[in-house]
Parts: C-alpha cells; structure tokens; sequence
C-alpha cells in the first residue's frame, strides 16, 4: 500500500507539471544507483538508514539473493523496538541480565525479510532505540549495515549547511597512538553527534589506527595522532531515515593541520 501510495504521489507530480516525465526517471535512476533515500553504497556494502516512531511504517531493504544473516552490533546499551512478522508485532529487545548482556535476535529480521522487500517497524512506548546490525553472507562477507534511530522529528527539508571547511587538530603523539571522538556539530543544522539524521561520506579517511570517519552512524570525527595530514575533499551524502536523502551531497573540505596540539581540536569555517 506504501509503496502504492508513493507511485500515486510521483504520478500526481508529473500531472500538475512539479516534476517532468525526464525529471522523474532521473531521480528514480538515481534513487535506484544510491539504492533508495534510506541507503548509501559504499564498497559493495549497503548501508540503510532508519528512523522509526511509534506509527508502524515500511522501510525499504532488497536483502541479498544469496544465504545471508543478520548479526546485532554495537555496545551493550538496552534497546527495543518492534517488528512485524506474519501480521503480528514482535518484540526486539537487548538488555542487561544481571552481569549478562542479552543481545538482540537478528534473526528475526532475517525471517521478517524472507516475505517481504523490506521491514515494518515502530518504536515502542516505554523503550528508546538505537541499534545496528551487519548484514553477512555465509562465507563472512559483510554486505550491508542497518541502523535503527528513533525519529525526533527531524527532516531534510531542515538541514542547512553552515560550514565548508574544518581545521583538525590532533594531539601530540606519545608512545602509543591515542585516538579521540569528536562529534561533527558545526558542518549543517540538524546534523550533529548521534542525532536522527546521518552523514555517509565518501571518503573516510583512512590511514591511522581508525579512519576519521565512519559511514553513516554516530557523526563524530576520530581523531588519532597518527591520523594523516592533509586537504581532504569529501561529499557526504545526507540521510534522514524517513526517507528523505540528498541526491546532491553536500562538500566538506576537511583540513588535518600538521601541527600538533596538547588535545585535538576542531575549529568550523
């Protein structure tokens, strides 16, 4: 029915003359290539994007053709939502159990996915979200990463960009490497450190004992002292989860200063 509903919104653009036959499969080729406004590909590795409320809604995801599971990650942080499968809401919960930590049942998407391209979800009342999972083949290759986020409200229509370029300070080096995370609060509004709304950038920034970056998640900076120096020129792709995403992304020139610092630092421009 969503997905209904959706071809009949396009249809009535193109009607009242919005949006343009050509227009129209321009986005859908590029929709299809980004693998959807809830989704950034990256090395072979699908990353989806999620913000579910207390109204169930259809999140699109095309699971692999091959076997695959779906393995929980993250800390060990208590966490809820729920999950249709045949018609019915199941519970999907980690939590504490004594000294214990009881993980989610990934599982269950994997059976979820079986009748259906994509997931039915809704928070619940009394627990917060907050969860990834990594999608795996049988032989072990990592072939797509969820993220489930709770929907604040936030939406692209929101977000401004505020700076094109960031100063990065490292800490002076010591014996061993010291890497520390800084949340990217100062790049566009309603993006920030674990906010609803997610950055994937293209280029991560690799080459110190963590890459700078990560795609799509926590939207923090890793700063290590062996981190390269350097001008790095970076477009990230901005995702909502409520299916809203740019297909333009937005440019961040990054800057690594060779100078040291006694603490990292980042200074926005």
């Amino acid at each position: 029915m969503i997905k209904k509903v959706v071809g009949l919104m396009m249809f009535v653009l193109m009607s009242l003359g919005v949006m343009s036959n050509s227009a129209a499969q321009s986005e859908k080729s590029q929709n299809e290539k980004n693998c959807g406004y809830y989704c950034y590909t990256a090395e072979n590795i699908n990353y989806y994007h999620y913000a579910i409320s207390p109204q169930s809604l259809w999140y699109p995801l095309t699971p692999p053709k091959e076997e695959f599971f779906i393995w929980p990650l993250g800390g060990r942080v208590p966490s809820e939502f729920e999950l249709e499968i045949d018609d019915q809401f199941v519970r999907i919960f980690s939590k504490m159990d004594g000294s214990n930590y009881v993980a989610m049942d990934g599982n269950k998407l994997k059976i979820a996915l079986q009748t259906s391209d994509g997931l039915v979800m809704r928070r619940t009342k009394e627990g917060s979200v907050g969860n990834l999972f990594s999608i795996k083949l049988s032989d072990g290759q990592v072939v797509g990463v969820i993220s489930i986020v709770e929907d604040r409200g936030d939406r692209m229509g929101s977000v401004n960009q505020i700076s094109n370029r960031v100063y990065i300070t490292r800490a002076a080096p010591k014996p061993e490497v010291i890497c520390d995370e800084i949340g990217i609060d100062g790049f566009a509004t309603k993006i920030s450190h674990h906010s609803q709304i997610s950055i994937f950038p293209n280029n991560v920034i690799s080459g110190g004992k963590m890459d700078l970056m990560r795609v799509g998640g926590e939207n923090s900076f890793y700063i290590c002292s062996d981190t390269p120096s350097g001008i790095f020129e970076v477009d990230m792709r901005v995702i909502d989860g409520v299916g809203g995403g740019t297909i333009a992304p937005l440019h961040l020139q990054i800057n690594i200063l060779s100078e040291y610092g006694e603490l990292p630092s980042v200074r926005w421009e």
